[in-house]
């Protein structure tokens, strides 16, 4: 993905093996913050949800790399409790399939 033209991303995602604590997520361009496990949900809504605000970079190309994502989580070996954020990325993946267009925000449900 080009980062320059991923001006912003947002997500809440909920992790299979944590149910009840979802991972936020937050970048800008090349720079992603570390994610943060949450101790609760902030509401009963327990979806994961990914805002992208982008410029110039078509809905296809998120939707391929989240294939990419996916693909590569199917294929990694399992990592000790401190690579768990694959898991992130893989959950994302999986359900993140919609994804925002030309500067315009769209949230990905699963």
């Amino acid at each position: 993905m080009r980062g320059d033209d991923l001006l912003r991303l947002k997500a809440i995602v909920a992790i299979a093996d944590r149910p009840d604590q979802p991972v936020v997520l937050h970048g800008v361009q090349h720079l992603f913050h570390p994610p943060v496990l949450l101790p609760r949900w902030p509401s009963e809504d327990r979806r994961t949800r990914m805002v992208f605000i982008t410029r110039n970079l078509p809905q296809a190309t998120i939707e391929e790399t989240f294939a990419a994502f996916a693909e590569a989580g199917r294929i990694a070996q399992p990592r000790s409790e401190a690579g768990r954020d694959d898991a992130v990325f893989e959950d994302a993946a999986a359900h993140g399939r919609a994804a925002g267009a030309r500067g315009r925000s769209v949230r990905a449900r699963r």
